[in-house]
């Protein structure tokens, strides 16, 4: 009896933490990201659009999302 308390312990400690979703900080990386791959395309479809002005401001805002992504430096 005792055994089969200690396993379903184990097997309900297991499915709680097994569980959760990704954390906090991964959220927020995946967020960011997203938001440097918007920002960057936007700035991008500026320049073709030949608005200059606000395709700089796009691409610097990507730049501050993502300053060590290459795209933005090119």
């Amino acid at each position: 009896m005792k055994k089969r308390w200690v396993l379903l312990l184990c097997l309900v400690a297991f499915g709680v933490t097994g569980c959760q979703g990704p954390s906090r900080v991964t959220m927020e990386k995946e967020v960011r990201e997203g938001s440097f791959r918007l920002k960057y395309k936007l700035g991008l479809s500026y320049i073709q659009s030949e608005r200059y002005k606000d395709a700089l401001l796009e691409l610097l805002e990507a730049q501050r999302l993502n300053p060590s992504s290459p795209k933005v430096y090119n």
